[in-house]
């Protein structure tokens, strides 16, 4: 619920250079358990990208884009972890590993925001324009989310 504050009443009413948007709602989604039914994964997913489309008014773009990473999250999970490793807990750094956990929130947040964008813009008219808006909303997502993981490591 904090985040979801954060990311409506602070981060939606900054825009850094005009284009850059960060979207830090996203970390509840990563940091979900792993043991995460997948049907109640995407039912959850789903809701947090409505709730954010209802106050973006962004007509569905956030809730496609969360139910997409959630319907990735599980086979990603499968392919970077080793099958006699069992996760349990949230997903962080302790659960998985600097290494792993780098791969895994830099490849779920670019497909966030890459379908994010994309669906914003729904067009390829400023093609560069947002693509240079994905990369640097999803570099300053990353950074927050590694950020907030490193101090919590320290």
């Amino acid at each position: 619920m904090v985040l979801f504050l954060l990311q409506l009443l602070l981060v939606n009413n900054l825009y850094f250079l005009g284009i850059v948007h960060p979207c830090v709602y996203v970390f509840f989604l990563l940091a979900l358990p792993a043991e995460v039914n997948r049907y109640w994964l995407l039912v959850i997913g789903f809701l947090t990208g409505l709730l954010m489309d209802v106050f973006c008014n962004s007509f569905g773009a956030h809730a496609a884009a969360c139910t997409l990473l959630c319907f990735v999250r599980p086979f990603l999970l499968g392919r970077l972890v080793q099958e006699d490793e069992r996760l349990t807990g949230t997903m962080n750094v302790t659960a998985l590993g600097w290494e792993v956990y780098i791969k895994y929130v830099v490849i779920l947040v670019l497909l966030h925001h890459i379908t994010l964008f994309m669906l914003e813009a729904f067009s390829f008219r400023l093609f560069w324009l947002t693509l240079l808006q994905i990369l640097l909303s999803a570099l300053l997502t990353i950074v927050i989310i590694f950020g907030y993981e490193f101090a919590r490591v320290r």
